[in-house]
């Protein structure tokens, strides 16, 4: 990844993004390199020596590369302040408003931009590696789609098939499904984005339809989204 070349897109001479349990930060992940299957708390810096990831102790062994290990909310605007050049770009779409004002306070001083229409722009252009990981998510779907009838005829409620394509998924070395799978049997699939779960699914005339996705090993770059409708044999 040419880090050099990034910050010139985005006009900036740092790019910094922050994740935490109860939000996913996307960008966090495409630089980190981490899967979005594993939860963290941590902030990622990019400079154009590449990322700086400030962590706490219990989750530094997670990530590879460099790191500034933190105790304490002090430890972390200092790391802030010492790895943020004089011109910082954040993804204002993926930034709560209080964050982003803590975040201005500790650089002040510093101009801060949006870069969330840059951010789109680099990640949307793959590179070889994300591409292997494509073509490993489409071979993972097309297998469940395969086995998609056995699945269904196991199954006797809408909840079982969730279960059986989340289980299947991981059978076929997905790492996680990348949302909760939709499923919807008869009538609920009338529903858009239904979760009715009771809905039995092995009556002769059932109507099925089904949503989900999978993560590919490590990096997760892919979700597969397909929906298919049919009647049971």
């Amino acid at each position: 990844m040419d880090f050099r070349k990034i910050l010139e897109e985005c006009k900036a001479d740092s790019l910094v993004f922050f994740t935490d349990g109860s939000h996913v930060d996307e960008n966090f992940y495409y630089f980190t390199g981490l899967s979005k299957s594993i939860q963290v708390t941590s902030t990622v810096i990019v400079t154009r020596n590449g990322p700086v990831i400030v962590t706490n102790r219990l989750e530094a062994g997670i990530f590879r590369g460099k790191k500034e290990i933190i105790e304490n909310r002090e430890d972390a605007e200092k790391a802030m302040r010492k790895h943020a050049g004089k011109k910082v770009g954040i993804d204002y779409s993926s930034i709560t408003a209080r964050r982003f004002m803590h975040f201005r306070r500790v650089l002040k001083g510093r101009k801060i931009t949006d870069i969330s229409k840059n951010m789109e722009a680099i990640r949307s252009v793959k590179d070889r590696h994300e591409i292997i990981k494509i073509r490993e998510a489409c071979r993972i779907a097309e297998e469940i789609l395969d086995d998609m009838g056995a699945l269904v005829r196991k199954s006797r409620t809408e909840k079982d098939l969730a279960a059986e394509l989340d289980y299947a998924a991981r059978r076929n070395d997905a790492e996680a499904l990348s949302f909760p799978p939709i499923v919807a049997s008869g009538k609920n699939s009338a529903i858009p984005q239904t979760l009715g779960w009771s809905m039995k699914v092995t009556a002769l005339t059932s109507r099925v339809s089904f949503a989900s996705g999978n993560l590919t090993k490590r990096h997760g770059m892919f979700m597969m989204l397909f929906i298919l409708r049919s009647r049971l044999p």
